[in-house]
């Protein structure tokens, strides 16, 4: 009696013999997208964080440097934001100087005030094309999920009143 009960035992086992494996082919690759997308949007989200700050230093650099020259102060806060990102080659660094509200997209130098509607601003954008210079690579299907580009931006506000389109 004691030997067909050791046998029915023995068979169950050998009936669950590969479900172990087939348990991890199944599950494994699940855990793996996950940790994979978790470690992706790791180093996206550090790397937003490290243009973020990159595009504020150099804003706050142009309100130190260059007195009143609103080139020069421009050229500071680029400068400044390029020097911040030398940890990532192919990030462009665009610092521009406009009118409070106004699009800076405009290419002209603006002449500010002391008052209000005068006023201008420093703004300063840190880009990134993650499709083209993806720092990790996408899997297959996942590359959906991930952004085209990343951007930094930053703006101040210039309001010591004493700047102008040239020197002064």
């Amino acid at each position: 009696m004691n030997t067909m009960f050791l046998s029915s035992r023995l068979r169950r086992r050998a009936r669950q013999r590969g479900v172990y494996a087939v348990e991890y082919a199944i599950v494994f690759p699940i855990f793996f997208l996950l940790i994979y997308g978790i470690i992706s949007y790791g180093i996206i989200f550090a790397l937003r964080l490290g243009m973020q700050t990159a595009a504020e230093d150099g804003a706050r650099a142009g309100l130190r440097y260059c007195g009143t020259q609103l080139t020069c102060r421009t050229t500071a806060a680029s400068t400044e934001a390029l020097a911040r990102m030398t940890w990532l080659k192919n990030a462009t660094v665009t610092a521009k100087t406009c009118p409070i509200g106004v699009d800076c997209a405009v290419g002209t130098v603006p002449t500010c005030g002391s008052t209000l509607p005068t006023r201008c601003q420093i703004v300063v954008t840190v880009d990134y094309d993650y499709t083209a210079h993806p720092l990790a690579p996408p899997l297959p299907g996942l590359g959906l999920l991930l952004p085209t580009s990343v951007q930094g931006r930053a703006s101040v506000l210039l309001v010591d009143g004493k700047v102008g389109g040239g020197s002064s």
